[in-house]
């Protein structure tokens, strides 16, 4: 159930011979990525030439020209390791950040509403989805955990009725 869009003149290349640690080299171009949970102790990366984006169930951007790495979250949270040596990096929802070969630069405040414009008409509205998703805090995981919890309460107070009768 994940999405990969990649824009003309990109040029990716995929590693995966550990189907655990998939791994995408993004050599030039943009890649947008929708990214589902990964299943348990699965991971993946995008390296770019100055940067790493460690994701687990994101949607975001990767940008990757004249040695310059960009990435743009939408939603989620995307840990970015830098190749020089700086420090890893989380970049949430609504950030952006820049690596070149001097290192990161500062944490940026995403332009969303312009960002979406550049995307396609399917990849734009998978994007407003996941991003509305986020911010209600309610996707189908969450919902099945309140519910889960809501049973197991009724179920210790009644026994707990039950037992004092």
């Amino acid at each position: 159930m994940s999405s990969f869009v990649m824009k003309e003149d990109t040029i990716i290349v995929l590693d995966i011979k550990n189907e655990r640690e998939s791994k995408i080299g993004l050599v030039a171009g943009n890649i947008w990525i929708n990214l589902k949970k990964m299943v348990e102790d699965g991971s993946m990366e995008v390296e770019m030439s100055q940067a790493v984006a460690g994701i687990k169930g994101t949607t975001f951007i990767c940008e990757e020209k004249g040695g310059v790495s960009t990435l743009k979250v939408f939603e989620g949270t995307v840990e970015l390791t830098p190749k020089n040596g700086d420090a890893m990096v989380k970049v949430n929802g609504g950030e952006m950040i820049v690596a070149s070969y001097e290192g990161l630069g500062k944490l940026a405040k995403l332009d969303v509403e312009s960002e979406l414009q550049t995307l396609d008409k399917n990849t734009r509205k998978i994007t407003e989805e996941r991003m509305a998703e986020s911010k209600s805090g309610l996707g189908i995981g969450s919902i099945i955990l309140i519910m889960t919890a809501l049973v197991l309460t009724v179920g210790v107070a009644i026994f707990i009725l039950k037992k004092k009768r």
